[in-house]
């Protein structure tokens, strides 16, 4: 096997276990010491109401607006990007949990 091949698969067997594959954690998580993405205290509020307030219809520079000088950035910064609040909406992983979050609630009413 080439070492490109053991690298892929080393990434494919590491994904299905769900461990966080490197670089910069998404808004509203962090890694375990497991190197799973688990969701910070401080920051999921936010991030639910970033996509509450989309799903009402608000663009992304309007988000930015609410959150700049309210919200700390990932990096510790009070002013945020559109590309910032572009990437959390982009984010794979909190949608498929807020879309699972609603289909549940809608079964249970």
């Amino acid at each position: 096997m080439l070492r490109k091949e053991r690298l892929n698969h080393g990434k494919r067997v590491k994904a299905r276990k769900g461990d966080w594959m490197g670089g910069p954690t998404p808004f509203g998580y962090k890694t375990s010491s497991k190197n799973k993405l688990i969701l910070a205290k401080e920051q999921p509020e936010w991030v639910e109401r970033i996509f509450r307030w989309y799903s009402e219809g608000m663009s992304p520079m309007r988000i930015k607006r609410k959150l700049d000088g309210n919200v700390l950035t990932k990096r510790g910064r009070p002013i945020w990007s559109d590309g910032s609040v572009n990437a959390i909406l982009r984010n794979t992983i909190r949608m498929e949990r807020t879309l699972t979050k609603r289909k549940k609630s809608t079964v249970q009413e």
